[in-house]
């Protein structure tokens, strides 16, 4: 605090504000005050050149009036009297060797509404980060400030108040303790501060703890007065003054103009922004018009102009991911979210990395691929696909699509969490091949993240295809029909299931396309869906409960020609859960087997859920006069 044409203020003529209470309680006048210099002692006094060394100063009168952002630094003063309260008394004990900073706030400033107008609250901060920068100067470790210009210049004690703390988180670390020395006085209770001085200082500051960031070499970035240069590892010589700074701050639209930014300066980059990546304070409007917050890159950690120097200057890009080389998420949001280093070309395949060959490994990043398929891969049940490419989805289940009783029973489920712990773990922790495939319209996340959405043909797209160069894992897909009336959907595929019969031939159907040993006990076996499933099917094969309709070939299933007619009830027929009916007539969606219930003739449940997914028992292939699978 100080005036910046009068030495003291008005302590000549009986002013009270905190500079005079100064000048009437120590022997700070000597300083200050040239107009005593025939009556005492003069003081030694210098000024700072622009080379940062102290010069004599000849003409003593030539302190005041101060520059705009200049201050007078006096060291060896003495307080030795009590307080206005106390009668100025002398004190029992005087305060020797105290060093005071006097720096002129703006007078009577122009207000928008209750926060300083962009001129001036971009000077104020200039004024405040140079009682800094000069108190570190000359290496004090502890401050103790005023409310700065927020009594007779009418500063807004909030703003300013704000203004500290943004200079305050720059010079965290720097500074053992600083303390606000602050009294409401008579020019409190004012417009400009209704509630005083004190209160908005205490909110903003008490108790409060700043930790410092650690400076990370970055190009216009600033750690206490040391500001890095474009090369981003040498710093730039302090100095409290060398261009006006730019009113506009950080927010200034001619950042990147040659000719502006030689005529003004302008703030650095939020250095919390280039350590972690991202801003918290972006809320904080003094925060936002005193450091540079660039645009974040639309590209991302994918950006390819990420190490031109044009482009990093305007755009914000993000930092290294942490597990650097070790690095193994190949997601598109993750890529994005964070650099990384190249991926090796030989991917985990690399001699080099096999043989941990260091200077290679740090270098290179050797993680499996992305599959280009991502969660629409049909290739699920491929072993050696699913080693090669990484994928969005868990372990497919060894039973997906169609075989999966557990995840039938999880996906018909009304609740899903009144389910056994076993079925809720089951479908969470292994991938299952949704029915709607990509034309799903489920918003549920935990469905997309477990589920695979392979793209099936629609409706319209169904017609003779003789190679089948590549499986498919379902017949086909009525288009949108999630969206559409389920009788208009029976309709249609009644109309295509003959059509799409005769397109499966050449495919597999009618083929063996299982080389087991028939299972003996045909479509009534249990064990193919116990525990021991895995065992058993990889010595015996099974007729598929689709028959014909499935287009997904399983080593040990067999799928059969089933030239059957569709049931004219379709999906209302009644007898859904009668095993003989649903053998003998084509249902849309539905297989034509049913599961055999473990109890099979003894169970007792008899509700229709069980009744149309489970058989009892019941030898429907014999019932048709076909002979089980040989």
């Amino acid at each position: 605090m100080g005036n910046a044409t009068s030495p003291g203020g008005g302590y000549r003529k009986g002013d009270g504000a905190q500079e005079e209470n100064l000048f009437r309680r120590s022997d700070y006048f000597r300083s200050l005050d040239v107009g005593l210099d025939k009556f005492v002692q003069p003081s030694l006094r210098f000024y700072c050149t622009s080379t940062g060394r102290s010069e004599s100063l000849v003409d003593s009168s030539t302190m005041y009036s101060m520059d705009e952002y200049g201050a007078i630094y006096t060291s060896g003063l003495t307080v030795f009297r009590q307080p206005e309260t106390e009668g100025y008394e002398f004190m029992h004990q005087p305060l020797a060797n105290v060093c005071s900073l006097a720096m002129a706030a703006y007078r009577h400033p122009p207000l928008d509404e209750d926060m300083l107008s962009a001129k001036y609250a971009v000077g104020m901060r200039k004024k405040i980060e140079n009682i800094f920068a000069i108190a570190h100067h000359h290496e004090h470790d502890t401050l103790v400030l005023s409310a700065l210009g927020c009594g007779a210049f009418r500063n807004p004690p909030n703003h300013v108040a704000k203004i500290f703390r943004s200079v305050i988180e720059q010079y965290a670390g720097f500074f053992r303790l600083i303390v606000f020395a602050i009294i409401d006085d008579h020019n409190t209770g004012q417009n400009f501060n209704p509630k005083g001085n004190f209160l908005p200082f205490q909110r903003e500051f008490q108790q409060s703890i700043f930790e410092p960031i650690q400076p990370i070499h970055q190009a216009n970035t600033i750690c206490g007065p040391y500001r890095f240069l474009t090369d981003g590892s040498t710093v730039e010589n302090v100095s409290i003054f060398d261009l006006t700074p730019c009113k506009y701050g950080a927010k200034c639209r001619d950042l990147y103009e040659s000719a502006h930014v030689r005529q003004y300066s302008h703030p650095p980059l939020c250095t919390e922004a280039c350590v972690t990546g991202k801003c918290t304070k972006i809320d904080d409007i003094v925060h936002v018009y005193s450091f540079i917050h660039r645009n974040s890159c639309p590209h991302g950690g994918l950006c390819r102009d990420i190490d031109d120097r044009v482009h990093a200057r305007e755009f914000e890009h993000p930092s290294y991911c942490s597990h650097g080389s070790n690095c193994q998420d190949t997601s598109n949001n993750h890529e994005k979210e964070y650099r990384h280093l190249p991926l090796c070309k030989y991917a985990h395949q690399c001699a080099d990395y096999h043989r941990s060959i260091r200077q290679h490994c740090d270098a290179y990043r050797h993680c499996k691929p992305s599959c280009q398929y991502g969660r629409s891969c049909p290739y699920f049940h491929n072993t050696v696909h699913m080693e090669d490419w990484q994928h969005p989805f868990p372990t497919p289940c060894p039973w997906t699509p169609y075989h999966c009783v557990l995840y039938d029973e999880f996906q018909n489920a009304a609740h899903t969490e009144k389910l056994t712990h076993h079925i809720q773990q089951h479908c969470s922790s292994f991938a299952h091949v949704c029915a709607y495939g990509r034309n799903c319209l489920k918003q549920n996340s935990s469905h997309w993240e477990t589920t695979i959405h392979v793209p099936r043909a629609t409706s319209n797209d169904v017609q003779a295809d003789k190679s089948h160069d590549k499986p498919r894992v379902s017949s086909f897909t009525v288009a949108n029909d999630q969206a559409r009336r389920p009788a208009d959907i029976m309709d249609q595929m009644k109309n295509m299931a003959v059509q799409i019969k005769d397109n499966a031939i050449n495919f597999f159907v009618g083929k063996k396309d299982s080389l087991l040993t028939p299972c003996p006990h045909g479509i009534n076996c249990l064990i193919q869906f116990s525990d021991m499933g895995l065992h058993h099917n990889s010595k015996y094969s099974h007729l598929c409960r689709f028959a014909d309709l499935c287009k997904n070939p399983e080593p040990h299933l067999i799928h059969e020609l089933h030239p059957v007619s569709a049931c004219p009830f379709d999906q209302n027929c009644r007898q859904l859960g009668d095993a003989y009916h649903r053998a003998e007539y084509l249902h849309s969606g539905l297989p034509y087997f049913l599961i055999p219930c473990r109890y099979q003739g003894q169970c007792r449940d008899n509700t229709k859920k069980h009744r149309i997914k489970y058989s009892h028992g019941e030898n429907v292939l014999e019932a048709m006069g076909k002979p089980s699978p040989k």
